[in-house]
């Protein structure tokens, strides 16, 4: 909050929420809890503001994910595979089982995964273990372009 001219400003959100293009409101904190129930989810953010619809960056825990992309027949040592389309299909379709109490809105329709875990040491998250959005935003912002560039939204 600060106080200039004798107006009072507000800085940032009392809570988080999401109002994506066509004004339909999310709070991105209730889909992230739901998603790392899932072991394979290490970390989660929902990003979709003043975006057709929900998108999310996945941490992903190494060990589970070996067993996951084992599974679809992709050799988890390779990076490429978590971008591969039979990933992100499965991802997709087990984030779809996780949220399916929440609205059609919230629902997650692209995905953009790593291994690479967000930290207080590479200012991903600060020490009470909260996401730093903006800075997760900023450093996977083309990643983030890159969700929605050319894409019809699934239904």
């Amino acid at each position: 909050m600060e106080i200039l001219d004798h107006q009072i400003y507000i800085r940032g959100r009392l809570k988080e929420i999401l109002v994506t293009s066509t004004g339909e409101k999310v709070s991105p904190t209730d889909l992230e809890t739901s998603i790392v129930l899932d072991p394979l989810f290490s970390q989660a953010m929902v990003v979709g503001e003043a975006r057709p619809c929900v998108a999310a960056l996945l941490v992903l825990n190494p060990t589970e994910w070996q067993v996951f992309a084992s599974g679809l027949a992709l050799d988890p040592e390779d990076p490429s595979s978590l971008q591969s389309p039979a990933a992100t299909k499965e991802v997709i379709k087990k984030i779809a089982g996780l949220l399916q109490k929440f609205p059609v809105h919230a629902r997650v329709r692209f995905v953009y995964m790593t291994l690479e875990p967000w930290t207080i040491e590479n200012g991903m998250i600060t020490a009470t273990m909260k996401l730093k959005r903006p800075e997760i935003e900023k450093q996977f912002a083309e990643q983030i372009r890159k969700l929605y560039v050319r894409r019809d939204v699934p239904t």
